[in-house]
């Protein structure tokens, strides 16, 4: 049989590849912390006309000992709305509803595990797993270091070898070379969260809210998340009042056990002190207690539910008006009783408390009233929200404001506030901002840590880790089919996907997420060492000048990576 022509090619984890085009430069080599993580994307596909890519290709990676490398096979979506709210085409990868890469399927001993999709399933001797190479690109993410170990410093070949499983012939061997520096970054202190639902995931496998499998699902989906950079999870000790309709309930997820005998309160907190040593045994360090107002103005009381004289009743929750005396009680002795049980488990400065997500200028007379209340059960709690005002912080009413990276006030909260976190949505998206919308090139979701850096923020806040619902907490909806189900803007709410068996799947907007995050703490580091000014310095001369509301493409972004790392 006649050798045919077989494309193979290695690019950077940020260069965007979907079956028709691939961006970036071609990679063969790279530098990395001895504790750090590096990855990159191994392209391959046969090029010629359609008789000619029928033939299936095995697939081998061969690497240096001791070199720990975890494999992908990268997944496509169908996107039928690449570019949402009418915004610029030049901002995104195409402007045509197609495939896109974002589920990553790990390759474990040969095979690509799809997570017990088929529980049995029988291969040919020696042979299990097989790549159809086409005409169209395909896509392997080759992850080394997946686990941040301390690595042996030195200089590492991989080899991707392809080989035809008819002729037994090698196809291609694309060789990536990977130097390990004997040099470490160290934590960075940055905190982050990515909203955590357990109401979606009890919802999608159709399981008892804090049952035995629920808890299952709920760790394997928080390890995942600790892996990659986001150290603090949103804790449900109430029903999170968000993306609620007005006068609507969604599903009870209330940590808390709450008794009201005579008009007075008792508080059972077994889930909430399991929920939390769960999550510190995953590799969580930080928590944030559930917003104790509503979302969009403060208005009125999370839903709570409670047993009342031996009833299970919801006790407070729309009907009931955020300045009622009696939820003003309720908080005072709910409030003392947490903290004790905070105190126990160690976390009592490690919880942040949430009064009300997103106000609006309007809403400032709410938002300090709550805000008061709170301080006046507790002044030693620390609060902290999305907004965007400085008003609010300049008037004392939050502690640490996270600011969206629009904000028009984004200036003064770098020059005028000590501990702010950034946040963003996928609802507006400006040319020089970061954001991670699957159909966004990957560049502009890593730009992330370059502009947490340039602010000086301590944290980062996104709404959705796994919100696998539509607007408002309507109905659950499979991202593998529409990832575009929440306003039409492909993969805002969720970073994993859920798998059958319980397990997340990472996509690879998750994977550049964290290398932000690294980024981000390579920078700090290099800090430590010569200082912002010299670090700053040395960003303008390697980009340009930048600032939280300007991009940079994917070649400076590897750039300032190599920069970054002749200095640390």
């Amino acid at each position: 049989m006649e050798k045919r022509p077989f494309d193979a090619g290695l690019y950077s984890s940020i260069s965007d590849v979907t079956p028709t085009s691939v961006s970036g430069e071609p990679l063969e080599s790279a530098r990395m912390p001895k504790n750090g993580t590096y990855s990159f994307k191994v392209t391959y596909r046969f090029p010629g006309d359609a008789e000619a890519t029928v033939l299936p290709v095995g697939f081998s990676l061969k690497c240096a000992p001791d070199l720990p490398v975890a494999v992908y096979k990268v997944g496509n979506v169908p996107i039928v709305n690449p570019i949402p709210n009418n915004l610029k085409d030049e901002v995104f990868v195409s402007n045509v509803p197609s495939l896109y890469p974002d589920p990553l399927f790990l390759r474990d001993e040969g095979s690509f595990i799809d997570y017990d999709w088929f529980s049995k399933r029988y291969f040919e001797e020696g042979q299990t797993e097989t790549l159809n190479a086409v005409r169209d690109l395909q896509t392997l993410w080759v992850e080394v270091n997946p686990d941040g170990k301390r690595l042996t410093p030195g200089r590492y070949r991989l080899s991707c070898s392809f080989t035809d499983l008819y002729t037994n012939e090698e196809l291609s061997a694309p060789v990536f070379e990977i130097e390990v520096l004997d040099k470490e970054v160290a934590d960075s202190g940055l905190r982050c969260t990515n909203w955590f639902y357990c109401d979606a995931l009890a919802d999608v496998y159709g399981v008892e809210v804090f049952s035995e499998r629920h808890f299952q699902i709920i760790g394997d989906f928080v390890e995942t998340a600790a892996k990659h950079g986001i150290n603090m999870i949103l804790t449900p000790a109430f029903t999170p009042p968000l993306d609620t309709r007005r006068g609507k309930e969604r599903k009870t997820v209330q940590l808390v056990g709450v008794t009201v005998r005579d008009g007075a309160y008792s508080f059972d907190f077994s889930l909430f002190e399991r929920f939390v040593r769960l999550c510190l045994a995953k590799g969580i360090r930080y928590f944030e207690h559930s917003h104790l107002f509503t979302q969009w103005g403060a208005e009125h009381a999370p839903k709570i539910v409670a047993d009342v004289d031996g009833k299970t009743t919801r006790i407070f929750g729309w009907d009931t008006d955020a300045r009622s005396e009696e939820y003003a009680n309720f908080l005072r002795a709910y409030i003392p009783a947490l903290q004790q049980v905070l105190d126990e488990l160690g976390i009592r400065d490690k919880t942040l408390f949430h009064v009300s997500d997103e106000p609006q200028a309007e809403h400032l007379d709410n938002y300090r009233f709550a805000s008061a209340l709170l301080r006046s059960i507790d002044p030693t709690l620390t609060t902290f929200d999305a907004m965007s005002n400085y008003s609010f912080y300049e008037g004392g009413t939050v502690d640490i404001p996270v600011v969206r990276e629009i904000s028009p006030d984004m200036d003064r909260f770098v020059s005028g506030c000590d501990d702010f976190w950034i946040y963003f949505t996928g609802g507006v998206i400006e040319e020089g901002n970061a954001n991670r919308l699957i159909t966004l090139p990957q560049a502009r979701n890593r730009l992330l840590g370059l502009h947490l850096y340039l602010a000086n923020a301590k944290g980062f806040l996104h709404w959705g880790y796994n919100y696998y619902y539509d607007v408002l907490t309507h109905g659950i909806r499979d991202p593998f089919t529409d990832p575009c189900f929440y306003l039409g803007s492909p993969g805002t709410s969720y970073l994993v996907y859920p798998a059958a068996n319980g397990k997340p799947i990472p996509s690879q907007r998750l994977k550049v997420t964290k290398e932000a995050f690294d980024d981000y703490a390579l920078f700090k580091a290099v800090e430590k060492k010569i200082g912002r000014t010299a670090v700053l310095s040395m960003i303008e001369e390697t980009v340009g000048k930048v600032g939280v509301d300007v991009a940079v493409p994917e070649a400076g972004l590897l750039r300032l990576y190599d920069r970054a790392l002749d200095l640390l």
